[in-house]
């Protein structure tokens, strides 16, 4: 997908009525995080417009009431004719003062679909969005009525200002709406989605005073109802407290982590949590390390290392558990590739574990790991014999799969196999680098080593290619 500065779904009315493109927006903004917000600001957004084509056609005084009765009145050729807009051998087809927008199909409360007219649809979501009692054939308030009443307002915009819009819009892209204060650029569905329930991956940015990118993001969106409350709170625990600031800041190969959503916001039906980021994060990929050396390759492992060697070694250890190289985001900072951990969600911290475990969760998602190409060898071997998280030697565990992720990033290659000993010799490697390549990867768990040594040799290694 393209890439698109600061997209909105209304930004063709930028230089047309800037009121009505910052209200709109706003409301946009709004879409995935208060569905009744959203509601509530599109109808001032549709307010703003009404009322300045009442003034532009001189009726303002003789048109008033609530914004349905306006947009009515606008839409009733006996009254235009009544009051004199419409002389009296005229009629409202051929000189319509809003356009026509057809109909839409919506769900209604009841869970029955129904189809109306798409005015009457953006009446009847604004008064549901209004009313404290729900009513059976009111429009239901969810994303998928957010976004219809979202794409009626932009229908009723670019229609009535079709002539001042030079320029083709496009579709609407729900993807890609600003989601709070993030510009949105990019949105996928992840690939551990089965493992994750995180539905929807989003790349954006936020703005500062000056109009300059103040963070890039990783936004990551789940439905609550797919969810286990516990196990979602327990994941961003473990993330916070990875990432936890210190005098020096935050630990290297971790980010800022916000919630955007919460899990007991009863405004929206998504949990939405950021990452930010100084610099932009790109996905590990072989297309990215296409265009790499292998000085870079080493580097970018022994940053890898060098954050995990924290993680195991903190007051209270964290275990990742479930690590691939999509666990893994990277920036390029001055020609180097630095590493950042992004995805926790099997992480275990033991300050936590003494009260809660997430390890059936953990192993569910080991079971959807096997199923997914190319991921299956990351896990350690032990993981099909473990039970429970007793005597479980996680750092090994995570040793395991660092040694299969630096083997692949080093030969440049995420493929099903593991990298050969051939490939990696090939490529010039130090013998002891290969060595503790073969050891991390031993289905001996005793033989494979600790972080510290993995830290000290990938640092030495780092030195031959300078």
């Amino acid at each position: 997908m393209t890439t698109i500065e600061n997209f909105s779904n209304f930004n063709f009315l930028q230089n047309i009525n800037k009121p009505l493109f910052a209200a709109i927006k706003e409301a946009e903004s709004m879409s995935r995080t208060n569905f009744v917000d959203c509601g509530h600001k599109s109808r001032k957004a549709c307010e703003l417009f009404i009322d300045s084509v009442l003034r532009k056609k001189g009726l303002d005084n003789q048109i008033t009431g609530d914004l349905f009765n306006k947009i009515s009145s606008l839409r009733d050729e006996f009254y235009l004719k009544q009051i004199g807009y419409l002389k009296q051998d005229m009629n409202l087809t051929d000189h319509p003062i809003l356009p026509e927008l057809g109909k839409v199909k919506f769900v209604k409360n009841s869970g029955e679909s129904t189809t109306c007219d798409y005015y009457d649809y953006l009446r009847r979501f604004g008064n549901a969005c209004s009313h404290s009692e729900q009513k059976s054939y009111d429009p239901k308030i969810m994303f998928n009525n957010v976004v219809k009443c979202l794409m009626g307002y932009r229908l009723l915009f670019s229609k009535y200002y079709s002539k001042q819009i030079h320029d083709p819009i496009g579709t609407f892209e729900a993807d890609l709406m600003p989601i709070d204060n993030f510009y949105i650029n990019k949105a996928s569905v992840p690939a551990d989605q089965n493992r994750s329930k995180c539905n929807k991956e989003f790349f954006g940015y936020s703005l500062d005073s000056r109009n300059n990118i103040s963070y890039y993001a990783i936004l990551r969106q789940y439905d609550k109802t797919d969810v286990d409350n516990n196990f979602m709170l327990r994941n961003s625990d473990v993330f916070l407290e990875a990432s936890r600031e210190t005098i020096s800041g935050i630990p290297e190969g971790m980010t800022s982590f916000q919630t955007i959503v919460g899990l007991d916001n009863q405004t929206s039906s998504f949990y939405i949590t950021a990452h930010l980021f100084r610099f932009k994060p790109m996905p590990l990929t072989q297309e990215l390390l296409k265009g790499t050396s292998i000085k870079n390759r080493i580097e970018l492992c022994s940053g890898i290392a060098a954050c995990f060697y924290n993680l195991h070694n903190a007051e209270d250890p964290i275990y990742h558990r479930l690590l691939t190289y999509d666990s893994i985001v990277v920036c390029n900072f001055k020609g180097s590739l630095i590493p950042y951990i992004v995805k926790f969600d099997y992480g275990k911290l033991t300050a936590l574990d003494q009260y809660m475990t997430v390890f059936q969760q953990a192993k569910h998602a080991e079971q959807n790991l096997q199923k997914e190409k190319g991921l299956t060898k990351y896990l350690a071997p032990e993981w099909s014999r473990i039970s429970s998280t007793e005597s479980v030697e996680w750092d090994k565990v995570d040793v395991y799969s660092l040694g299969v992720l630096f083997s692949d990033i080093l030969i440049g290659r995420f493929e099903r196999s593991l990298a050969s000993f051939e490939e990696l010799e090939e490529i010039g490697l130090s013998n002891d680098l290969l060595d503790m390549l073969d050891t991390m990867t031993s289905e001996n768990i005793s033989s494979r080593g600790n972080l510290e040594y993995v830290k000290l040799v990938l640092e030495e290694e780092l030195k031959n290619w300078k």
